[in-house]
């Protein structure tokens, strides 16, 4: 893996009220025959601090880990809807993902990803978010 430089722009949008972060930081970076697999730390900003998070990518399929304070398997597939379990230090609670677009760009010296989609509980729509990954080498 080699090291890179993650630009992380997110927007979530919750009772129409709209919440944006941009996140830089140093990760790790894999390319193969098509399939990408990017690691970083959260931090204080996105609220996961003490958590690593992993994403792979393989054609239009991006499957997000979050293995730390925060714990789930995200699975991104444009036009599908998933059910995962998200572990929180305050319990675990079961969400549905609704992939509105999952947009990747990825090669050798990194690209970008693109996701839209939103969450939810229970059958009710919780948020909608918008996230953009931009992976450069580091210099």
């Amino acid at each position: 893996m080699r090291n890179v430089t993650v630009t992380i722009n997110a927007t979530q949008v919750e009772d129409n009220s709209p919440e944006s972060f941009t996140l830089i930081t140093d990760g790790k970076y894999s390319y193969d025959r098509g399939f990408s697999v990017l690691k970083y730390s959260e931090s204080a900003i996105t609220g996961m601090e003490g958590t690593e998070t992993t994403i792979s990518v393989s054609n239009q399929r991006v499957v997000l880990t979050r293995a730390g304070t925060v714990n789930a398997t995200m699975p991104f597939e444009q036009g599908h809807k998933q059910v995962v379990v998200y572990e929180t230090p305050m319990g675990a609670m079961s969400i549905h993902i609704d992939t509105l677009k999952a947009k990747t760009g990825f090669g050798k010296n990194g690209g970008k990803l693109e996701l839209e989609y939103t969450l939810g509980q229970n059958g009710d729509m919780a948020a909608r978010n918008s996230i953009s990954i931009q992976v450069k080498p580091m210099v």
